[in-house]
């Protein structure tokens, strides 16, 4: 069944199965990626489909909210998602990577990730 929005997980299901493209190329480390996830300055967390990163924070100093009522949080993140799409020339690597002041994506064999 087709639905809107993101692809969530279920996390009681299990599947050995693979669901996406196998990309090729280096990852970011298992681990705590908090120090790439700071500033959008070309240093990423670098993680493969089916893999995540959890966001998490401490709310405990924000105030009592009235009864009833709510609190959404909104993350603003800066960075790219690789397409997949077999369509596409670099679809099953991970390079080249994107970065801030890049001329255009993808970009050709002059330019160079800083």
């Amino acid at each position: 069944m087709y639905r809107y929005g993101p692809f969530l997980r279920d996390y009681n299901a299990l599947s050995t199965a693979p669901q996406w493209v196998p990309f090729e190329g280096y990852r970011t480390r298992y681990g705590n990626v908090t120090t790439l996830l700071q500033e959008a300055d070309d240093q990423y967390a670098i993680y493969s489909s089916g893999e995540e990163v959890t966001v998490t924070f401490d709310a405990s100093s924000l105030p009592v909210l009235p009864d009833g009522w709510t609190r959404d949080y909104i993350l603003y993140s800066d960075g790219w998602l690789k397409e997949g799409d077999l369509n596409t020339d670099t679809a099953a690597t991970i390079e080249p990577l994107p970065f801030h002041g890049m001329p255009a994506y993808p970009y050709d064999l002059n330019v160079r990730f800083p």
